[in-house]
């Protein structure tokens, strides 16, 4: 493989801007609804960034197991 590079492609992932994203999207998702709570601006930011591509996962409230 060293001696032929060519033997080996590489595509390139261009760099997502995940913070213009949220700022062109959020705004419009709630022209006609405000969010009334916290939840509401997660469902919307999760739907933005799947719309991206982005793997996440959401934050879950633990309790605390054991002595």
């Amino acid at each position: 493989m060293m001696e032929n590079p060519e033997l080996i492609h590489l595509q390139r992932r261009n760099a997502i801007d995940i913070e213009a994203a949220l700022e062109r999207a959020l705004r419009p998702a709630f022209s006609k609804a405000q969010p009334t709570n916290e939840r509401d601006v997660q469902d919307i930011i999760e739907i933005i960034l799947n719309s991206l591509g982005v793997s996440f996962q959401r934050e879950r409230e633990t309790a605390p197991v054991g002595g």
